[in-house]
């Protein structure tokens, strides 16, 4: 029976953890991505758990420890990355196009919610910032503020302490564009170049996300993930620096 720790990563959507769980197939030993297929299925978490060295899931982090907590006696060490709010959505609402454009079986593979979703936003037109805006707002707990909920377990801005403490029951939080320091965390050797993994092309000019209307709506409709990804750049040293991702403007 082991008693290390069993590493675990929160893999919130859009946020490159595709290229993070290459890195720990590759590296870290026997694993297992997208644990949160398992739910349902004690019995055969628990087997995972007791023989991984790793598992990654799209799990918040209150289910994560709760999940797994309830087959090992193993402590965990649970990690995740958080990226730059704006660019999290824009990513998320591009892929209810990507999900049409790669083809039947990624179409039928999804929920018929989901397809439904899709055939929204393909309808409709992404230079126009109110559709946009209606579509996150009648959708908010799929685009708003899932990284803030993933991690804090809220939806609603919290103060840089707070969160700081909050973010303790981690053991690394970084950066999406800085997964050799994620890597170097959770032990795995440092990619000679960054690994990028399940990256779509854009079907419509992301920048509305960045201007006018949809961005003053994003500040006070998503504020619980800005002040979320601020609190981290800040604890990673570097709220200078514009992420990766953020388009250059008009």
């Amino acid at each position: 029976m082991r008693h290390d720790p069993l590493k675990a990563l929160i893999h919130i959507p859009k946020t490159a953890g595709t290229s993070m769980n290459a890195q720990l197939a590759a590296h870290g030993g026997r694993g297992r991505k997208h644990i949160e297929q398992l739910a349902g299925h004690p019995w055969r978490l628990a087997r995972l758990a007791a023989r991984a060295d790793w598992v990654s899931g799209h799990l918040p982090l209150r289910d994560m420890q709760a999940q797994l907590g309830a087959v090992t006696d193993r402590p965990l060490e649970i990690y995740a990355f958080v990226r730059d709010p704006i660019a999290q959505v824009a990513s998320h609402y591009n892929w209810w196009y990507v999900v049409w454009h790669r083809g039947p079986l990624s179409w039928w593979r999804q929920a018929a919610p989901f397809r439904a979703l899709s055939r929204r936003i393909r309808a409709a037109d992404p230079t126009d910032p109110d559709q946009v805006i209606a579509i996150l707002r009648d959708n908010a707990p799929l685009f708003l503020n899932m990284q803030a909920d993933y991690l804090l377990g809220t939806r609603t801005a919290m103060d840089p302490a707070a969160i700081r403490a909050a973010l303790t029951r981690l053991a690394f939080v970084g950066l999406n564009d800085d997964l050799p320091a994620l890597c170097a965390a959770m032990g795995l050797p440092a990619p000679k170049q960054t690994p990028r993994r399940n990256v779509s092309p854009y079907y419509f000019d992301k920048r509305v996300f960045w201007e006018g209307p949809v961005r003053d709506f994003l500040e006070d409709a998503h504020a619980g993930d800005i002040a979320l990804f601020q609190a981290v750049q800040r604890m990673r040293g570097k709220d200078r620096a514009a992420p990766a991702d953020r388009p250059k403007p008009r």
